[in-house]
């Protein structure tokens, strides 16, 4: 992530005269406090030959791991948890693109239910505060300047973005770069206020300091070494044996008071995110506890293309793996067990299998930079309002960052075709037949519209904030759903109907969501448990869908039950 291009000092000016500041001293600037301040620290950073230089960013995480008197990393378990707020106040929630027509239906719900309310303009003029009224808080800036994020994440409980352009530029500068200013800003303001207790992640490893504290189970099958750049590799060659396995993990972790396994959920962390540059091929990642369990998860890593069209290269990514999605290893004594405890950690490593890997040729090859940890939180932090063009599973192949787009596997009807590597652009046939009468804001699947939605979606699920993500296919000003009975929302993206005895795709029209209920949506899933970590499609039903002798559920109108049919993760 670049570096904040101001320092905090300067987070309290937000004047026009600031945003076109002259390098001029004139006298009168003196009589300024502000201004006079900051002249004066133009002239010692002049002085100290500073001035041309950029600064560095004014936060950092602390070691999670310490240092005992024999070298060997202590886990620091006696960290501070996060501090429980008074039930009594009402969190403060920033709400970005809040002068659109559907962030104004989103403040005015947000105060209707006692939140206090904080928006991010970028002017002050009189149609703004007209659009938004003198119940809410204002911060002027925009998403490129990080000084004015600071500035307006600065003591904010929780975040809705629902800011949106059909410029592709602006789309850009909005869904990827915005997106991950606002994210690093509000992750680094809190840490820094509130001190490490109150940090989204904190570092478990980190290389090159924990090199030496990793090493080879088995010598003979792979390498652990530094490159050039002193992350960890963990590489081998690959036999034609379909059992092998080569893996590389920690030394045996301890605490000050347990010498024996350590406790990663102390401080409300909830899993683990590693971010590693690999080949393509599926890696897992394990826990071992101290009765000889062993827990694993996989995971899946991508590559990108060369300049030149025939070779692919390791590209590297962000893997946010929760604690719920470990699973027993079979073989081993926990063969039965339930779900993994990180209360009672031993051991932490990586390892290649051939079985996960079939017909894998050649090397196996995975360089890792660090391994956080990320807490949890009972509801969501972030809400994000991405696009239902994405589908429900995006593998790293699907996302094409030369062209900009997401694409699927093409469907061939010749068996003889390898259709693992022929790929096509998500649903441009589709796109033809709809038209856009059915998309008021003339999307595109499969554009670079969408392909940044997906791009700030993966922003957010790697800062290891808790969030609810809406994919909404377009919008309409239909008045709200009366009891949340016509809102629909649903883990994937199509869905089987059946008319006159026949199946039917009922996405192949999409349809247009009343911005109130998305609106009601996003303001009721700050609060709502069943809402964090998941990913939902939005839909306006225009009839109930229930099968003939089916009883109906007295509350399956209510939002609280439909967020409680989700699935975290997703």
């Amino acid at each position: 992530m670049p570096s904040p291009p101001r320092s905090r000092s300067t987070l309290f000016a937000e004047n026009d005269d600031n945003k076109n500041n002259s390098n001029s001293n004139n006298w009168g600037d003196f009589a300024n406090p502000f201004k006079a301040g900051k002249l004066f620290r133009e002239i010692v950073d002049d002085a100290l030959g500073s001035g041309t230089k950029k600064r560095k960013s004014l936060y950092f995480d602390e070691r999670f791991l310490e240092l005992g008197e024999d070298g060997i990393p202590i886990y620091a378990e006696d960290l501070p948890s996060a501090a429980s707020g008074d039930s009594m106040l009402s969190p403060e929630v920033l709400v970005v693109g809040a002068t659109g027509q559907l962030g104004r239906i989103v403040v005015r719900k947000l105060l209707l239910q006692g939140y206090k309310v904080r928006v991010f303009v970028q002017d002050l003029y009189s149609k703004t505060l007209n659009l938004l009224g003198p119940g809410v808080t204002y911060c002027v800036g925009n998403l490129n300047d990080y000084s004015s994020i600071e500035f307006a994440v600065t003591d904010v409980d929780k975040i809705i973005f629902c800011a949106g352009s059909q410029d592709v530029e602006k789309s850009k500068e909005i869904d990827k770069d915005g997106v991950l200013n606002l994210v690093r800003a509000y992750c680094d303001v809190r840490a820094a206020d509130y001190g490490p207790s109150q940090a989204a992640k904190r570092k478990l490893f980190k290389f090159p300091k924990d090199f030496d504290f990793f090493e080879l189970e088995d010598e003979e099958r792979g390498q652990w070494i530094q490159n050039d750049f002193e992350h960890g590799v963990f590489y081998g060659r690959i036999p034609t044996d379909r059992t092998f396995e080569a893996s590389v993990r920690s030394r045996k972790l301890t605490s000050r008071r347990n010498s024996e396994s350590v406790d990663l959920s102390k401080a409300g962390f909830i899993g683990i995110i590693c971010r590693l540059v690999a080949d393509g091929k599926v890696y897992e990642a394990f826990f071992r506890t101290s009765d000889g369990a062993e827990y694993r998860c996989e995971f899946q890593t991508a590559t990108k293309k060369h300049k030149d069209d025939n070779l692919r290269i390791p590209k590297f990514m962000t893997v946010r793996l929760a604690f719920s999605d470990f699973t027993p290893s079979m073989g081993t004594s926990n063969g039965d067990a339930a779900q993994f405890d990180a209360s009672d950690v031993q051991y932490f490593g990586f390892r290649y299998r051939s079985g996960s890997n079939p017909g894998a040729r050649g090397r196996f090859y995975m360089s890792i930079t660090h391994v956080k940890l990320y807490r949890g939180q009972p509801d969501p932090e972030f809400v994000y309002i991405s696009d239902a063009a994405i589908p429900p599973v995006v593998t790293p192949e699907m996302v094409r960052h030369d062209v900009e787009q997401i694409v699927v596997p093409e469907i061939l009807g010749d068996d003889n075709v390898d259709k693992g590597n022929t790929y096509e652009i998500f649903n441009t046939e589709k796109v033809k037949r709809q038209q856009s009468k059915t998309i008021e804001r003339g999307r595109r699947l499969g554009n670079a519209e969408t392909y940044y939605k997906y791009m700030g979606e993966q922003t957010v699920r790697n800062s290891g904030l808790n969030y609810a993500i809406v994919r909404v296919a377009g919008f309409n000003n239909a008045p709200g759903s009366d009891g949340a009975s016509r809102i629909e929302l649903s883990q994937q993206q199509q869905e089987k109907t059946r008319n006159n005895g026949e199946q039917q795709n009922s996405d192949d029209k999409l349809e247009l969501v009343s911005r109130a209920d998305v609106a009601e949506v996003c303001v009721s899933s700050l609060a709502n448990p069943h809402a964090c970590n998941t990913s939902f499609y939005l839909r306006n039903r225009t009839r109930k869908r229930r099968r003939k002798g089916t009883p109906s559920q007295g509350n399956e109108n209510s939002l609280d039950y439909k967020f409680s049919q989700l699935k975290p993760g997703m």
